[in-house]
């Protein structure tokens, strides 16, 4: 009697309102498959600062170039996220949002994710950020439209803060400003610096 692979098996769940789904393909090798199983339909909680809803957004439009940097001056590494994961015999598929970016802080070679950029709309070029609370500086420079900044900070989900600075850098020729946004909640330490034209 010949000997039938099984099926490939699909897995759906949820967990802290995000959905999750991955695939196993049925050549997946048998001594890791029950620890894998196991552990996809047993999902431990998961703490983190993205799924608790804390967080800072730094949404930038119409300049040439953005570099962050951590309060500690590590460097801060943004890579395009990748959308499908394919691990041998498993496979996760990931939607994102236009051109979507995973943030880094660099530990001496350790690269430890920090949150996510992507480009919300490309005629204004409009970039939004999504960081874990903390201490950033934005440096950005050169204007390529309409320049615009919003800082909001999130606790639980919930707005805590947001201040536009879109009618400041309208009113004025600059060359670059910076952006020191920090974990402080209510957004009163965040500073912007203008840096005008000459």
């Amino acid at each position: 009697m010949a000997h039938v692979e099984p099926d490939d098996r699909w897995y759906h769940w949820s967990q802290h309102g995000y959905e999750f789904r991955a695939h196993i393909y049925a050549n997946f090798p048998e001594e890791g498959s029950e620890a894998l199983t196991d552990s996809l339909l047993n999902a431990q909680p998961v703490i983190a600062w993205e799924l608790q809803g804390n967080a800072v957004s730094v949404s930038v439009q119409g300049v040439k170039s953005i570099t962050i940097s951590s309060e500690t001056r590590r460097e801060v590494i943004s890579t395009p996220t990748v959308i499908d994961h394919n691990f041998g015999n498993v496979f996760i598929s990931l939607s994102h949002a236009l051109d979507h970016h995973t943030i880094y802080i660099d530990y001496d070679g350790e690269l430890t994710r920090i949150g996510y950029s992507w480009l919300v709309d490309t005629d204004l070029a409009r970039r939004q950020f999504v960081l874990e609370p903390g201490t950033y500086t934005f440096h950005v420079e050169g204007v390529i439209g309409e320049p615009d900044l919003l800082i909001r900070h999130f606790r639980d989900r919930e707005i805590v803060s947001s201040v536009s600075y879109g009618e400041e850098l309208s009113s004025q020729a600059f060359s670059s400003f910076t952006i020191s946004v920090t974990s402080d909640y209510s957004g009163n330490s965040d500073a912007v610096e203008i840096n005008t034209a000459n």
